[in-house]
């Protein structure tokens, strides 16, 4: 199950991208539509849940909500049900080195060996900049099957990443890595002096508004939780526990409503409490032969000081998707709380509100 999410969650990454170019804009949009397609989502199986915003300047233009946020207590799908946001997350990570960046303490080419304690020799040509664009090398931990439920730190990740050959010579090309992301969370770490949940909430979730928004703990008690689900024959199960301690990396797991993703989309088009050179810089497109459209924690689908940026994300349990086109402030937010969900219909129909 671990290889066919990191495999779901890097063809979510790329689906995404695909879709620029396919003209979905040129359509009238129909709220009705929207509203068609998520219930039939519902109706069919497809997800317990789903909820679906178009946001222009803060205001909710269009919206389809459709089925249960908790199976068991038939609890209705609202804005403000909390969904882990899978690797939609990636994005906090990305400015949170930002934002190290801009306080002086952090530099994009700094090595990741500087932060590992018995670093492997390949490590020491690894930089900041590379693991934000997926451009590091580094073999990705998800791919290699591990136990979710144990509870590793990500020391103990690291060190197994470290007993493994690069994938390929850093900076030579772009392979999507979680096990980058997860070694950003271990550097904002080390540099802030904070847990990367502390520096994450301190630092963006509180700044940017976002009231319910948090780390993912699968024990912790969260208020209006959307409970995750897998596919199990033809009936719905729980999803498969994960270990505190994984979803506290810097690879996948803040945990957000749709409510709380409008006010991270106004928090960007503010400019997110960094400087020009480097939101320039992290929405600037990956130029190595063959990569994607990719800057740093985000897919660039227009680039230019006020690009259109987005990114998907798939996990046990969840399946997001969140498009910022920061020149005409419009967001596009859709969350389902089952995995391996094929919302693509749904996010078609969505992209024809984008100028």
């Amino acid at each position: 199950m671990p290889l066919f999410f990191h495999k779901f969650r890097t063809a979510l990454v790329l689906g995404a991208l695909a879709l620029v170019c396919s003209g979905f804009a040129d359509s009238k949009p129909s709220v009705r539509e929207l509203r068609d397609i998520a219930n039939k989502m519902v109706r069919e199986n497809q997800t317990p849940g789903v909820v679906a915003l178009v946001v222009q300047k803060g205001k909710v233009i269009a919206e389809a909500r459709a089925g249960v946020a908790d199976l068991e207590h038939r609890v209705p799908m609202q804005r403000n049900s909390v969904h882990e946001l899978a690797s939609v997350s990636k994005q906090f990570t990305a400015v949170a080195v930002l934002k190290l960046i801009d306080q002086g303490k952090l530099k994009l080419d700094a090595k990741l060996a500087d932060f590992v304690s018995k670093a492997p020799e390949p490590w020491s040509k690894i930089t900041v900049e590379q693991l934000l664009q997926h451009t590091s090398g580094l073999p990705d931990y998800l791919g290699r099957s591990p136990n979710l439920t144990e509870s590793s730190t990500t020391d103990q990740l690291l060190a197994r990443i470290a007993s493994l050959p690069l994938d390929s010579e850093p900076g030579t090309k772009w392979e999507y890595s979680n096990s980058g992301y997860m070694a950003l969370g271990h550097i904002i770490s080390r540099t802030s002096g904070k847990s990367f949940a502390a520096f994450i909430q301190d630092e963006l979730l509180t700044p940017a508004g976002m009231k319910t928004a948090r780390i993912a703990n699968p024990l912790a008690i969260i208020p209006n939780r959307a409970e995750g689900y897998s596919r199990f024959g033809t009936a719905w199960v729980r999803e498969q526990f994960v270990s505190p301690a994984l979803s506290a990396l810097g690879d996948g797991m803040v945990m957000a409503s749709a409510e709380d993703l409008i006010a991270w989309h106004r928090y960007l088009v503010a400019g997110a409490g960094l400087s020009s050179t480097l939101r320039a810089k992290a929405w600037t497109r990956n130029t190595l032969p063959k990569a994607p459209s990719y800057g740093f924690g985000w897919g660039i689908e227009r680039a230019g000081t006020r690009p259109r940026i987005s990114h998907n994300g798939g996990w046990v349990g969840t399946s997001t998707m969140m498009v910022s086109d920061l020149e005409h402030d419009i967001a596009l937010i859709l969350l389902c709380n089952a995995d391996a969900v094929d919302f693509s219909p749904l996010e078609s129909a969505m992209r024809k509100f984008l100028p």
